[in-house]
């Protein structure tokens, strides 16, 4: 998939202050703990990692805070309704080099480089720190800054979307030339999001 950032910041040069991050709106607590048990998602993970309900562009949505070197405000935000044409939202500023990090409770065994932040927190709720790049075209510098995490936490698998896998040879290439092994696995369904918890567990252990 590629992500509606990706190609707004093809178009565009952002000028004036930088947005931050949209209020936590409480009224939408049980509508975001509903939407991620439907996918067999951890509502208690994604709180762990700051995730939180707001209503933003128009419905509803997940709002996903970002790492990137700079410390500055970034997010995704994703539809919870289902009509939105939106699915992802971001804030009108360049991406730079934003990652979503999403950390399991306890140390993480190992991690997972995903395309997408839900298949992130489906890694995390199995032990893995998952790292989602947010589309199948990241920068140079997206993988240069994910480089430290995946160094601190192997094995690394890197899972590309079925409709995309050469975001698998990719990623791990780049990774080789940073001086990092690790091991694509391509998933029988879309993503790893997609597979039932039993299907997650079989999939990555």
């Amino acid at each position: 998939m590629i992500y509606a950032h990706e190609q707004r910041e093809k178009k565009a040069r952002y000028i004036g202050p930088r947005p931050g991050y949209p209020k936590v709106q409480l009224r939408y607590a049980d509508t975001m703990s509903d939407y991620l048990g439907d996918r067999h998602l951890s509502y208690e993970l994604a709180v762990f990692n700051g995730w939180y309900p707001t209503h933003y562009r128009g419905s509803a949505r997940v709002v996903i805070p970002c790492s990137n070197s700079a410390g500055v405000p970034y997010f995704q935000a994703r539809d919870m309704s289902g009509e939105s044409e939106l699915r992802y939202a971001s804030p009108p500023a360049p991406r730079d080099d934003s990652v979503v990090l999403v950390w399991p409770e306890l140390r993480a065994k190992g991690t997972v480089i995903v395309e997408g932040p839900m298949d992130a927190l489906a890694a995390a709720g199995l032990g893995f720190l998952g790292i989602a790049v947010m589309g199948n075209q990241p920068t140079a510098e997206v993988i240069d800054h994910i480089v430290p995490y995946a160094k601190s936490f192997q094995p690394v698998i890197v899972l590309p979307d079925a409709d995309a896998l050469y975001f698998g040879p990719y990623m791990l290439g780049s990774l080789v030339q940073r001086g990092i092994d690790g091991a694509i696995r391509a998933p029988y369904r879309k993503d790893l999001a997609e597979m039932s918890p039993k299907e997650r567990r079989v999939f990555l252990t």
